[in-house]
């Protein structure tokens, strides 16, 4: 299965968080960082993630990304939706 861009950036900065999951959140330039993508299109994708639930923005000087849920309970099909509708 061939995945978009923006599917594909969806599930490479998941399994960030997934990875990070309990240590607090991540910010999305160490997401970037780690996985070499765009910041311009990432923000774009987690605004998506976050509408759908699927992760929640920590605003602040610590601020970042987390996943909203356990990374076991997160399905490839919910990221994909979430960005491709």
């Amino acid at each position: 299965m061939k995945l978009s861009p923006a599917a594909e950036f969806a599930v490479r900065g998941a399994l960030v968080l997934a990875e990070n999951y309990g240590d607090g959140p991540t910010t999305l330039d160490a997401i970037c960082e780690a996985r070499g993508l765009s910041k311009q299109y990432l923000v774009k994708i987690f605004s998506s993630l976050a509408r759908a639930g699927l992760v929640t923005p920590v605003r602040g000087k610590k601020g970042g990304y987390l996943l909203a849920r356990d990374p076991a309970d997160i399905n490839l099909l919910e990221l994909i939706e979430a960005v491709e509708g």
